[in-house]
């Protein structure tokens, strides 16, 4: 529903057609509702697929610690070194990974230049 009527268009359309101006009305605060639910939906969901995606990521961090201890207790400790390594890139990933990437780049085109003036 777009925009509602300025007054004076709403006086003539209650004019012609009596009742225009409470249907008109509660056809928009019926429009908003249906936008406020679907808002509210769609950022609870949001929150729901971040929380089980923050759970999996706890759990497949436990098991990949879990496994480089039992990679150490087995005598293979550069594995398990490895394995707790990919765990801890992971996790800085995690974390700074979204805040990092985009700027990636630029740190990659800056460190050429400095690298090319050196030779």
């Amino acid at each position: 529903m777009g925009p509602i009527p300025d007054p004076q268009s709403l006086k003539e359309y209650e004019e012609v057609f009596p009742g225009a101006i409470s249907y008109i009305m509660e056809t928009a605060t019926k429009e908003q509702d249906h936008r406020h639910y679907s808002e509210k939906f769609r950022l609870e969901t949001e929150a729901k697929i971040a929380l089980r995606g923050q759970i999996f990521a706890v759990i497949s961090l436990l098991l990949i610690i879990a496994g480089s201890i039992w990679l150490a207790v087995l005598g293979k400790t550069v594995e398990g070194i490895y394995l707790l390594l990919i765990a801890m890139g992971i996790l800085v990933l995690a974390f700074m990974g979204s805040k990092f990437i985009p700027i990636l780049p630029d740190i990659i085109k800056a460190w050429k230049g400095n690298h090319n003036n050196d030779g």
